[in-house]
């Protein structure tokens, strides 16, 4: 790949003035990058222009819906689903977290308790985008995920808070 000093400066820029995970952000840049070389028309001028542009418009969108998450609430650190099923509760309230789940929350909710180690011990909003990043690999949307995400969140909170 050409330019990943480019894509890197980017993303390091966006990490320092909004502290949000460098990693993250590098991966949003790169993503950007290869749609842009999708998108370059040579005759409207330099490729490295026409990256950077898209780069830093991707990232202040990324910026945005990281915000905007957040303050819709799904921000909020998921119910720990193995606390929640395995220790606190008796196998009938088990079956009746599960039942209460649609097929796309149960999907979620198997891959996490498939790799645990992957999501126990980091924030939330990293869990999110942990999900977000093997869902969107399967071809999910995102708004798919989100309300996948929401649905766990949900019954968590209603059935076990």
């Amino acid at each position: 790949m050409n330019n990943l000093n480019l894509i890197r400066k980017i993303a390091w820029s966006f990490h320092r003035s909004t502290g949000i995970d460098w990693d993250d952000l590098f991966q949003e840049a790169v993503l950007a990058y290869l749609e842009a070389e999708r998108t370059h028309k040579p005759d409207r001028g330099k490729m490295t222009t026409h990256a950077w542009t898209c780069i830093t418009n991707r990232l202040k969108n990324y910026i945005k819906e990281q915000e905007d998450y957040k303050s819709r609430k799904h921000g909020e650190e998921l119910c720990s689903i193995e606390d929640t099923i395995l220790t606190r509760h008796p196998a009938q309230m088990a079956s009746d977290f599960w039942e209460a789940l649609s097929d796309d929350a149960k999907d979620i909710a198997n891959i996490v308790l498939a790799t645990p180690k992957k999501f126990l011990w980091i924030p939330a909003e990293q869990v999110h985008r942990r999900i977000h990043n093997i869902l969107s690999c399967r071809g999910w949307c995102k708004n798919r995920i989100q309300n996948g995400i929401f649905r766990i969140t949900t019954v968590c909170q209603n059935k076990f808070v």
